[in-house]
């Protein structure tokens, strides 16, 4: 069974729709969802990727110098974290563009990018050799309101 981590987007109080959407695209895929939430304060994200159906744990990574999200300070914690699961997905906004180069490099799954010319390989059909870190196009994936938030039309 697949462990799949996804990378929380947000702004330290309320949590971005393309992590509702990277929990979409987890789902896709099968297995046990835990999203982690990198911040000083982690709390309200925390609470709102807790409510988002698929997920069945939240990790909540709370040190002083994750107040801003630099990719340069992310990407070792999350290279250490996503060891111990099967894959990794982060939404392919500027903050997953910044972040998943960085951590692949740490974890040596630079294929997982794409490197090889297709950065967005279709996620029911990935091949044998593709890594475990993954950025989507979240606009593939069905939005799933976040409590609190309502969709514009």
């Amino acid at each position: 069974m697949s462990k799949i981590l996804v990378i929380a987007q947000h702004d330290g109080k309320a949590l971005s729709s393309a992590t509702a959407r990277a929990v979409a695209c987890a789902r896709a895929i099968g297995g046990d969802i835990a999203v982690a939430v990198f911040a000083d304060n982690a709390e309200a994200p925390a609470a709102a990727a807790a409510k988002l159906d698929g997920v069945s744990q939240v990790l909540k990574i709370e040190r002083a110098e994750n107040a801003a999200p630099l990719a340069a300070v992310l990407a070792p914690q999350i290279a250490a974290l996503g060891a111990d699961f099967t894959h990794v997905i982060m939404a392919s906004t500027t903050f997953g563009k910044d972040v998943l180069p960085r951590a692949a490099a740490l974890d040596r799954a630079m294929k997982a990018l794409g490197l090889n010319g297709d950065p967005y390989l279709p996620v029911d059909e990935p091949p044998a050799d593709y890594g475990k870190l993954r950025r989507y196009r979240h606009p593939r994936f069905q939005f799933q309101p976040l409590p609190g938030y309502e969709k514009s039309t």
